[in-house]
């Protein structure tokens, strides 16, 4: 048998992992960003302008994050302002708004993070500055770091028919510089607008005067030195002589008040009234309350659904000036005029309701109507 060397047996064997060891030493190949547990920020905490935070493990400093619109906005590449171990902080643009899809890349290689990241539609505004109270007709400015050139101011009021906004336009940048419309009215909360975009200033008060013909009537009771009070329609409602229907049992009572500020409460329990006993009690017509109800008016080109049937005591206050009124454009007629405040019901029955007198020239007078056997008016109300 040849024998061979000692030597040239060890370098047969150990060549073989000399080569093998060499392969395991090269460079590893890159893989996509590992990113775990992924939480968006709340709407609230993701605002254009600021820096936002995504959590989740796995992020780098050297990061690219890229987010790419899904809502048609353009897209934007943030700077990354810091990394922890729960979380990235990017650096929103203040043009950002809607859905993006995000991505991180880092060595060339990408992973789209499962959640969309969303900028609400808002228009940050700073160093707000505008009047509280102001009238109609008076030329204000409302000033605010945020607004830009083409933005439009929004009005809106709880005492305003459902749907209905206010808008001026004009604004330059910081300011908005306008005559305060003869719509607005009450108490309005201003926005600034900009395509899908809002900004929210703040509420500011809008006083009337007295007779002024707004609000779907006229002005008749004010109170806050303007900003709040009552306006009466222009006309009568139903026939002029109409009993208000029957008497029900008194388990049915609105619970009416005889405030001012009360009328409209008292229709909406009287409403309730009505259709709570329409089946057992026959009502030949609609009750004042009713065609109050159903009225619908426009007054430079706004439409007015929410009229209601005036408490006494609001009947009262448009007696007291109704020579006032009928200066501004509407002569109350002559006639007793139905309530919305019930009268006594401890009897087991609500079988009357107030009125109060207009035959009269000065003189208050108000009663009882039984509300089958009178037949009086109607007049609708507002308020604001």
């Amino acid at each position: 048998m040849k024998k061979y060397p000692f030597f040239l047996l060890i370098a047969t064997v150990l060549l073989p992992l000399a080569i093998s060891c060499g392969d395991d030493e090269t460079d590893p190949v890159p893989i996509a960003p590992l990113l775990k547990e992924i939480v968006m920020p709340a709407e609230t905490a993701a605002m254009p302008g600021t820096d936002v935070t995504i959590k989740g493990r796995g992020f780098d400093t050297s990061d690219i994050i890229i987010c790419k619109s899904q809502s048609g906005e353009a897209d934007f590449t943030p700077k990354v302002v810091s990394v922890t171990d729960y979380g990235i902080t990017i650096a929103v643009p203040a043009t950002a708004c809607g859905f993006y899809e995000v991505s991180d890349t880092r060595a060339e290689l990408t992973t789209v993070l499962s959640e969309k990241l969303y900028i609400p539609y808002v228009i940050i505004l700073d160093d707000i500055d505008y009047p509280a109270t102001v009238k109609q007709g008076e030329t204000i400015t409302v000033k605010a770091s945020g607004i830009e050139a083409g933005d439009v101011l929004v009005m809106e009021s709880d005492a305003y028919p459902s749907g209905v906004k206010v808008k001026v336009e004009g604004a330059q940048n910081g300011s908005i510089t306008f005559t305060v419309p003869s719509a607005c009215y009450g108490v309005n909360t201003m926005k600034v607008t900009r395509g899908q975009k809002m900004g929210t200033l703040g509420t500011m008060s809008v006083a009337v005067n007295l007779f002024a013909k707004v609000a779907g009537g006229i002005v008749f009771y004010t109170s806050d030195d303007g900003v709040h009070g009552l306006v009466v329609y222009m006309g009568t409602l139903g026939d002029a002589a109409m009993n208000w229907g029957p008497a029900v049992p008194s388990a049915f009572a609105a619970k009416s008040k005889y405030d001012v500020y009360s009328g409209k409460t008292n229709s909406t329990g009287l409403l309730k009234q009505v259709s709570d006993t329409k089946n057992d009690y026959t009502y030949s017509h609609d009750t004042p309350v009713q065609l109050c109800d159903k009225l619908e008016a426009e007054q430079d080109g706004i439409k007015y659904n929410d009229y209601f049937l005036p408490s006494l005591n609001e009947l009262v206050e448009l007696f007291k000036v109704k020579a006032k009124v009928a200066n501004a454009g509407f002569s109350v007629p002559a006639n007793n005029y139905w309530s919305s405040t019930e009268a006594d019901y401890s009897g087991g029955w609500v079988w009357a309701m107030c009125y109060c007198n207009f035959y009269e020239s000065t003189n208050i007078v108000t009663g009882i109507a039984d509300r089958t056997g009178w037949a009086i008016g109607t007049m609708a109300i507002r308020e604001f």
